[in-house]
């Protein structure tokens, strides 16, 4: 399956150095990525506000389904040196009931121009709900 998310600059950057390894993305309702992306599963970079910027693939996930605080802050003790998210981000997920932590392999910047036709404020988006237009 391939699918859409959303980096800020910093997250792009850290990816394509590999010092970014996981990326994370913690909600209050069962919403995508969670239990809707695989091991294998293509994941398009595409920078907040702006363009595809690269891909990579998944190489392996973790669900945390009915999140506490005491899991939150294990997973952000044992995880965040991969993830590499600041105080605010960790603040914001507080009170997060589901998570989805998905290991980073194969990094690849984009090749050919991708326009993908997305008009709303979702992070992550599962590309077979979007229309995916490839030139070059």
């Amino acid at each position: 399956m391939n699918h859409l998310a959303i980096f800020t600059d910093s997250a792009i950057k850290d990816i394509f150095s590999g010092k970014k390894t996981i990326d994370s993305r913690f909600s209050l309702k069962r919403i995508p990525p969670f239990a809707r992306v695989s091991s294998g599963d293509l994941v398009y970079i595409k920078k907040s506000g702006g363009k595809i910027m690269g891909q990579f693939k998944v190489k392996s996930v973790i669900f945390f389904d009915n999140l506490n605080e005491e899991l939150f802050t294990k997973i952000k003790r044992d995880y965040n040196k991969y993830i590499k998210a600041d105080k605010y981000f960790w603040n914001d997920h507080l009170e997060s009931k589901y998570g989805t932590l998905m290991f980073i392999s194969e990094v690849q910047p984009v090749l050919f121009p991708i326009y993908i036709e997305k008009r709303d404020r979702r992070p992550w988006v599962l590309l077979d709900d979007l229309k995916v237009v490839r030139h070059g």
